[in-house]
């Protein structure tokens, strides 16, 4: 059986549905509860109640530490959806990040933002606005080339 999860477009609710497609997204995500319900996002061993066994069989294994109601328990059906979805969670609810990969991933922001503020430094104007609008179509499509054009080489001559 698997969950499927959304945040609601509020940020105060977790929606979730079961279904036995993985790929099926269910029309009503009948089953919810308040991201205050949520305590803790629990990984690996301190998922205490499920075995040792069952642990070490399960990668990407997580649970949501609920208030009023048994724990919810997931496995992502990627690392990169594992990760995404702990520290999104623990996020939500104000907790502390913990993957060295959340960390790597920080660091290469701060380290565009750092590259972007010495470009400004240097005096190369950085816009603080995006376009407003989105420029015209080209008149035609003439620098477009099929493959029979191009040919066997791979080289284009232009007239």
């Amino acid at each position: 059986q698997y969950i499927y999860m959304r945040l609601s477009a509020n940020g105060q609710e977790i929606n979730y549905a079961f279904t036995t497609n993985p790929a099926e997204i269910p029309a009503n995500l009948v089953n919810k509860f308040d991201k205050s319900e949520l305590l803790h996002i629990a990984t690996g061993s301190n998922i205490s109640h499920i075995s040792k066994t069952k642990k070490s069989n399960l990668k990407d294994l997580f649970s949501c530490q609920l208030k009023n109601a048994s724990p919810l328990d997931l496995i992502a059906e990627t690392h990169f959806d594992y990760l995404n979805w702990t520290e999104g969670l623990r996020v939500l609810i104000g907790q502390q990040m913990e993957e060295p990969e959340t960390f790597s991933e920080l660091d290469k922001l701060v380290d565009i933002d750092v590259e972007v503020r010495l470009l400004d430094l240097a005096g190369i104007p950085i816009p603080n606005d995006l376009p407003t609008s989105v420029p015209p179509p080209p008149q035609d499509y003439d620098f477009c080339l099929n493959d029979a054009e191009i040919g066997d080489g791979g080289e284009v001559e232009f007239g």
